[in-house]
Formats: C-alpha cells, sequence, structure tokens
C-alpha cells in the first residue's frame, strides 16, 4: 500500500493516496524487517546476489527516507553512504540492472557477503530506533 500510495497514476477516480488509508508504520517497518530476515547466509543468496543487493538497497533507501525507489535510484543513494569497502558490489548490480543483465555476474565471496551482512545490520539498527 505504501508504494501504491506514493506512485500510482488513476485512470478515473481518486488517486491512491486518497483513496487509501496509510499503512501504519509499523506494518511497514515490520515487512521491511522479514525481508531482510530472510538473508542470513550464503545459501540464501546464491543464484540471486543481484536482486539481493538490489533489494536491500531499496530497504536502506527506504529505512532512511520513508519512500520506495526504483532498484537503480536506490542504489545511486546508497552508493554515496557506503563504506568504500562495500561501493564496488552495490556499483556492479546496479550496472547490472541498467544494463539489463540481472543475472550477470557480480562481486561474490567475502565482499558479498561482508556487504549483505553490513546492510542487514545497518537496517535493522536504524528500524529498532
Amino acid at each position: 500500500m505504501t508504494k501504491a500510495r506514493q506512485h500510482s497514476v488513476a485512470l478515473i477516480g481518486p488517486p491512491a493516496d486518497v483513496l487509501f488509508e496509510p499503512a501504519p508504520a509499523r506494518d511497514f517497518v515490520a515487512a521491511l524487517l522479514a525481508t531482510v530476515a530472510q538473508w542470513m547466509a550464503e545459501p540464501d543468496w546464491r543464484g540471486d546476489e543481484c536482486n539481493i543487493v538490489l533489494a536491500l538497497s531499496r530497504i536502506g533507501y527506504s529505512t532512511a527516507t520513508g519512500r520506495i525507489a526504483p532498484k537503480d535510484v536506490a542504489a545511486t543513494c546508497v552508493l554515496a553512504r557506503l563504506p568504500d569497502a562495500h561501493r564496488p558490489v552495490v556499483a556492479v548490480a546496479r550496472a547490472a540492472c541498467l544494463d539489463g543483465e540481472a543475472g550477470a555476474a557480480i562481486v561474490a565471496g567475502e565482499p558479498l557477503a561482508e556487504f549483505i551482512g553490513y546492510a542487514r545490520r545497518a537496517i535493522e539498527s536504524m528500524l529498532s530506533t
């Protein structure tokens, strides 16, 4: 509902932000935390690395702004705030998204695992305050 209220275009009738009540903030936070909780270890993201990096970028963006953005926009915003060690993972995933190659090989191994761990901890910390 949050995304529909923020980004809808009404063809007829009132826009979604008038038609629907906002989703309770606690529901938005719970949905973000539940999504982040899926990715605990390498078997959880194997084969879908690019989408998970971009999903974490979107969740980080949403956590910081309360808004929902496309994957590439969120990744661009997150890149500006990431420690240098994590930037290559997000940059490669963003490039793959923009090139239409979401399944392209991205940074793997320790850099990927470290980014996912960092992103999860940062998001969980921001959402718990």
